[in-house]
């Protein structure tokens, strides 16, 4: 036994898999993003709802969906919903799968890429740091414009690193290609594109302090393209308002009660402290790592993505790849470049492909090839509704998580998952959102709420606050596991 362990250990110290067994792995963490994206969420039922409108009615400029009337829209995502719609429309649940799995396919690449350069070439380094940051960035992958963000992301590192590295203009041209996709596919997320830039602007100035010194490398083509960028994304259909969406949309303390995402780091449950250690740990490395010192650029994106991440979960992915490639620059003297002549056996090689493929099979078993969850969705008070009512002539009152998926039904609802929608600062009307809070988690009045809007039907959860005002005018009239749905008392 102590001679096999002996065996086993050195076998795994002296381990060198050849390129097709990383390249494996690459494989199998796209196949588990295709698998993980087979359950809906509030967010893809408005996204599918929007592409669907967009390919019959146009781009809205009035939000068409609720029961509220004359509410300023900018449908933000309306490319990117376009696109699953399309998907959707022709292959179902699988076209949005597809998608996913190509997007995380492709961010992979362009990590890899980018882990390369900044590493000088380092195989196994780059490979490890990519592997480790796809597998968190699975964490929140789910079928939303952040697929596309996250490789826009990837594609603006990459894209600038090269011009630092090999110091040559034409790798700045895409960036307003960037600046022009991520404005249509995901307008809140487009100012994100300028946060990741700006440490490199800073970094170009001649700054020399202790321990950081800048590069100090040309700045002018950085300024054009940053001008390029802003110009550019004036092309969309919502102009000004899509490119300023997000200072209107978010720092509301109702929509981070809310809306579990935007929430700050929680050190008291499982993510916060899984956030927690990939903070301190890339910090540990960069403490205890002498051969390199940090370069400017990186500890600026350090401390601006740290920041980020502790104000909003939703920040993670962000951190991630605007973080850890950092490492493969760190460590890079201590890793040798890819040599085809590896240390091994071969059954070591098998062994390690077909743990993969089991994970693989392990994700079909837990995710399957794509359901909808009645426990989250109100699916069968929706078809409750729909088969027994006029829906166009009904005011419904529904929560938050439940609005988008009765509105892909085709019925008008109070509220739905698109937080910022309901936002005065968004719609030019009413603070809808703030009102809601008030009811459900500041024990707001619930008969006055009633009152004021009267609801021909309200769909209720099981911990909705409504509950305890609807009985004297309203009349059960469905009920399952998961919904209740309540009629107004037509009083004659």
């Amino acid at each position: 036994m102590r001679k096999f362990l002996n065996d086993l250990k050195n076998t795994v110290k002296k381990y060198r898999p050849p390129k097709y067994v990383i390249f494996t792995v690459f494989l199998v963490l796209v196949l588990l993003a295709f698998f993980k994206n087979s359950v809906f969420d509030p967010d893809t039922w408005f996204l599918l709802n929007h592409g669907r409108y967009v390919f019959e009615h146009g781009i809205p400029h009035i939000e068409p969906f609720t029961m509220h009337e004359g509410f300023e829209f900018v449908m933000q995502q309306w490319l990117s919903s376009s696109i699953f719609w399309f998907l959707y429309s022709k292959f179902g649940i699988i076209g949005l799968q597809f998608l996913a799995g190509v997007l995380f396919g492709i961010t992979i690449y362009f990590l890899y890429k980018l882990c390369m350069l900044v590493s000088k070439q380092k195989f196994y380094l780059s490979s490890a740091i990519t592997i480790i940051t796809c597998s968190l960035l699975l964490i929140q992958t789910v079928l939303r414009p952040q697929l596309f963000d996250n490789l826009i992301f990837a594609m603006e590192l990459y894209y600038l690193e090269l011009y630092i590295r090999k110091k040559k203009n034409k790798y700045l041209i895409a960036l307003p290609i960037l600046s022009l996709l991520l404005v249509n596919l995901h307008a809140s997320m487009w100012f994100m594109l300028f946060i990741f830039m700006l440490p490199y602007f800073i970094d170009g100035f001649n700054i020399d302090l202790k321990f950081i010194k800048s590069e100090g490398y040309n700045k002018k083509p950085l300024f054009i393209v940053f001008i390029i960028m802003l110009l550019i994304a004036f092309i969309n259909p919502y102009g000004l308002d899509a490119m300023t969406y997000v200072f209107r949309s978010y720092g509301f303390s109702s929509v981070n009660r809310v809306v579990g995402e935007m929430r700050p780091l929680d050190v008291t449950i499982l993510p916060g402290k899984v956030e927690l250690i990939i903070v301190f740990g890339v910090l540990f490395i960069y403490m205890f790592n002498k051969q390199n010192n940090i370069k400017l650029r990186y500890l600026l994106l350090f401390c601006g993505l740290t920041y980020l991440l502790f104000a909003h979960h939703r920040n993670l992915s962000l951190f991630l790849i605007g973080v850890l490639f950092q490492l493969a620059d760190c460590l890079s003297n201590k890793f040798k470049c890819y040599t085809s002549k590896y240390k091994g056996r071969k059954y070591t090689n098998i062994l390690y492909v077909t743990c993969c493929f089991i994970l693989i099979g392990y994700s079909i078993f837990i995710f399957g090839t794509g359901h909808y969850d009645n426990q989250n969705e109100p699916l069968g008070a929706i078809e409750y509704i729909t088969k027994n009512y006029d829906v166009t002539k009904l005011k419904i009152y529904t929560a938050y998580t439940d609005g988008s998926c009765a509105e892909y039904h085709k019925l008008k609802v109070y509220l739905d998952a698109r937080a910022e929608v309901f936002l005065k600062a968004n719609n030019k009307k009413e603070d809808v959102f703030s009102e809601y809070y008030k009811l459900q988690f500041l024990n707001g009045d619930g008969a006055k709420f009633l009152e004021k809007y009267k609801f021909d039907l309200l769909i209720l959860g099981k911990l909705d606050n409504l509950k305890n005002y609807k009985d004297k005018n309203y009349k059960l009239v469905y009920k399952d596991d998961y919904r209740e749905v309540w009629e107004l008392i037509k009083k004659e």
